[in-house]
């Protein structure tokens, strides 16, 4: 499994502010995917070459949607809705495209849950009812 960062972490990788960071996961969030991991969001390893990529065009003196267009046509994107932080969150208030990782216990209770509605599912089905 690839190895997820936090933002300081990503920081401290490429000799880059914090907020700098933040501030390209906030202008460019179509091409960030991320997990909640114990409270804390992170970002999969592979990112730190967008940031980096996202330094070098504006230090060419790019602009916003002409770095917008680069990216397209050199990385993926991996959150359509393109949604900064604290726009229109979906009903539970994550970011769509953000993974949050589920502790053993609610694991369990949703395996049961669904087997439960599986099982109760048949059972109708073969009772007619």
């Amino acid at each position: 499994m690839a190895d997820f960062l936090s933002v300081p972490q990503m920081a401290s990788k490429i000799k880059m502010s914090d907020n700098a960071v933040r501030r390209y996961i906030n202008r460019f969030p179509e091409f960030f995917s991320s997990r909640v991991t114990g409270g804390v969001k992170k970002y999969p390893e592979n990112t730190v070459k967008l940031l980096e990529r996202i330094a070098e065009l504006y230090k060419e003196g790019k602009k916003r949607e002409q770095i917008r267009d680069y990216l397209k046509s050199e990385f993926r994107i991996v959150n359509p809705e393109g949604l900064p932080e604290g726009e229109e969150f979906d009903q539970q208030g994550l970011v769509p495209g953000t993974v949050i990782e589920l502790g053993p216990e609610t694991r369990k209770f949703l395996k049961e849950a669904i087997r439960d509605a599986f099982v109760e599912a048949f059972r109708l089905m073969n009772t007619g009812e």
